[in-house]
């Protein structure tokens, strides 16, 4: 029998990357991280910031393309009994590129090259699931799904480790744009992020759990 149940994340927030695009000290970082929580076009989006995360001018240019923060989300309140068996992990997300073309000013493309899980809130651990996909130039409300019921993403997971404040997606796009465009990073823009989770139990059978993030401030 399978039962599925809506939990929350709480914690949203943008991490440094190593490798990622800086110049002087400014990076491009995520911003309104929160509003990955629910899917209501209500974005989460980059921008070009200093240390201090004030908005800086963008560099006219970004070739060849280069990676940016890493979007993380985490804590949920999942309820795994600690007696479960972690079966398979499946992220779902719903993201696009703003980006309107023009032929004179050039062209923003934006790629998934980081799709990670974490048991510590900020080192990925496991496979990649991005497939260098590119973004879609316009939301249609649907996900991009990674991993599966019966995918751990080349790692091994406990209940404990899934009930941790700490496990969580690391979402890490690139961007490369060309021209005066004027992009800041805000094109790479994320709607809302969730998870399934699918263990045995042995009181209880195949589960499929579904934890929902909505509805939390910014971190």
């Amino acid at each position: 029998m399978s039962t599925t149940v809506s939990k929350q994340f709480s914690t949203f927030n943008t991490l440094a990357r190593t490798g990622e695009y800086t110049s002087g000290g400014n990076s491009f970082k995520w911003q309104s991280t929160s509003n990955a929580s629910s899917q209501n076009d209500v974005y989460s989006s980059l921008s070009y910031t200093d240390g201090s995360n004030n908005t800086q001018d963008a560099p006219l240019q970004v070739t060849p393309a280069s990676n940016t923060n890493w979007l993380v989300c985490k804590n949920l309140d999942t309820n795994v009994p600690t007696s479960a068996t972690i079966e398979g992990i499946k992220i779902y997300i719903d993201r696009y590129n703003s980006f309107a073309g023009d032929v004179e000013l050039g062209n923003v493309i934006i790629k998934d090259t980081g799709i990670y899980l974490t048991k510590n809130g900020t080192d990925t651990v496991g496979n990649n699931k991005s497939t260098s996909a590119t973004w879609a130039s316009t939301d249609t409300d649907t996900y991009v799904t990674f991993g599966g019921v019966s995918d751990l993403w080349g790692t091994t997971w406990t209940a404990s480790e899934v009930n941790s404040d700490n496990f969580g997606v690391m979402v890490g796009p690139s961007i490369e744009y060309t021209g005066l465009t004027g992009e800041t990073g805000a094109s790479a823009k994320i709607d809302h992020v969730y998870v399934e989770i699918t263990y045995t139990d042995a009181g209880s059978g195949r589960r499929r759990a579904v934890f929902v993030a909505k509805n939390n401030p910014d971190i």
